[in-house]
């Protein structure tokens, strides 16, 4: 796809146009390179504005989980040691949840790393999430797993949460050879779920597993048809003990490409840097102008893996962006 061809899609954007499949890998395959991270970031001002977007995590609930996916060091199959605790101290939460809206973070995901959230933990969970709500008034996400459309319901009813997380994580045909526990069809109804008691969606991806860019314009598309308008976009972080089979790393054009024909895809979805960003710090400018509008900031339980909340405002505002 040449210049002209890449602006005229992207006028097409603009007046409501939603590009195909085919066009999708037509821009993935195109030369023109700087054409294509320009229009992206066009795309992203135009449906976005210089707003940007921070969320953080508080894992409230780390333990091993029974899913095999191989790729994450809680997987019951991983040898990655891991800090095990049932629920997060109450005041230990409330002061990370603090600290992140003084950062101005404008939503907080309460996480789980276990996918066998019991109706007393969920309690828990939701009694937390009311006291960071009273104590901050800061927006509240839930990444929990698969709960059950009763759960969920407790979820929307009892507490503040307004956003429910279910990573599609990465294309169906992948996902079946590296989880076998939990099937695709499970998220995709855990996703419809959500969204049919009220929730927000938040659902992303992990790029680096080994897939093509047309798995992953397949789970750009899927997102868009499901009508989800908040996209972490993850980049596979090398641990020991995980199970994934060794993977080239992505290089910066790959990942910058990924992103604008995400941005192309979703033009009114907040797309944010989500896991594994500290393996391309070097890029994140170049990130920021390629359609990005958001990022996960913080990492409380493992801080020297990422950049600090100072660091990453610096660079946002320096890139023109409002927090």
């Amino acid at each position: 796809m040449n210049f002209a061809q890449i602006k005229e899609l992207k006028d097409r954007i603009f007046n409501g146009y939603e590009i195909t499949e085919q066009e999708a890998k037509a821009l993935a395959q195109t030369s023109n390179i700087e054409a294509l991270y320009y229009s992206a970031n066009q795309i992203r001002a135009k449906f976005k504005g210089r707003s940007f977007d921070l969320c953080s995590v508080i894992r409230v609930e780390s333990s091993k989980c029974h899913y095999n996916c191989q790729w994450c060091a809680f997987s019951q199959k991983s040898t990655t040691p891991i800090t095990e605790y049932n629920i997060i101290e109450e005041e230990k939460a409330l002061k990370y949840a603090e600290k992140y809206t003084n950062k101005h973070v404008k939503r907080i995901s309460l996480a789980s790393s276990s996918n066998n959230i019991t109706d007393n933990k969920l309690t828990q969970i939701i009694e937390l999430s009311n006291k960071i709500y009273d104590r901050t008034n800061i927006s509240l996400c839930a990444s929990l797993g698969h709960l059950t459309k009763e759960q969920m319901l407790r979820l929307k009813n009892e507490s503040r949460i307004t956003t429910f997380q279910c990573n599609l994580q990465t294309s169906p045909e992948l996902y079946s050879k590296l989880c076998t526990t939990c099937s695709y069809e499970q998220k995709i109804k855990t996703i419809k779920d959500a969204q049919e008691i009220g929730f927000d969606i938040c659902c992303g991806l992990i790029i680096g597993m080994g897939e093509s860019i047309d798995d992953r314009i397949a789970i750009a598309l899927k997102i868009r048809d499901l009508g989800i308008k908040s996209i972490p976009i993850h980049i596979l972080t090398p641990q020991y003990g995980i199970e994934m089979p060794l993977t080239q790393p992505l290089d910066s054009q790959e990942i910058l490409t990924t992103i604008a024909i995400f941005r192309f895809i979703n033009p009114r979805a907040d797309i944010r840097l989500g896991g594994g960003r500290s393996l391309i710090k070097i890029i994140e400018g170049e990130a920021l102008s390629a359609g990005i509008n958001g990022c996960k900031v913080g990492n409380e339980l493992a801080p020297e893996t990422e950049m600090t909340i100072d660091e990453d405002l610096e660079r946002i505002e320096h890139e023109g962006f409002r927090v």
